[in-house]
């Protein structure tokens, strides 16, 4: 089975500890880094090039949705788990401009997490946030430049391309 490498960046401690300890408990995953703010978190994405990037909603310097975008746009074969305590259904829009594989609450038990890494790394979510075409868009500028889709839905809403 193929190792996966992770990194884990949020703000407080005490949660980059409790999530190191816990993935490292898994089989074959391991964190390559932490980080503590979104400026941190995309030097460890360019620099150890992981499977899976953990990032919290609310990093300082860059939050987690600009880290994202930033990591799409030097590597669009990382993987973005974004973790957010606030209401997951108004992160949508913004997280599919950001690039961004799943949003996940920080609420949710450890059994979901570790489903949701693994569907994640071995591609079979089904409500994965997938760009239809390149380069990612800006994330300050509203409605995303490309078009994008949700796959794994039948709403029409997330089935048709958003238009720009």
């Amino acid at each position: 089975m193929k190792r996966i490498r992770i990194i884990i960046a949020d703000g407080h401690e005490v949660i980059r500890y409790r999530l190191h300890t816990f993935l490292t408990t898994q089989p074959n995953w391991e964190v390559v880094g932490e980080a503590q703010n979104g400026f941190d978190a995309v030097w460890l994405a360019v620099n150890h090039t992981p499977d899976l990037a953990i990032l919290d909603l609310s990093l300082s310097g860059l939050n987690g949705l600009e880290v994202a975008s930033l990591i799409r746009e030097t590597n669009a074969d990382i993987k973005i788990l974004l973790l957010s305590m606030p209401d997951l259904n108004e992160l949508e829009e913004e997280g599919i401009a950001a690039g961004v594989t799943k949003v996940l609450s920080k609420a949710s038990a450890g059994r979901v997490l570790v489903e949701t890494i693994q569907e994640i790394c071995e591609g079979t979510l089904s409500e994965v946030l997938v760009p239809v075409d390149t380069p990612l868009p800006a994330l300050k500028t509203g409605l995303p430049d490309s078009r994008f889709v949700r796959l794994g839905q039948t709403n029409p809403f997330f089935s048709n391309p958003l238009q720009p």
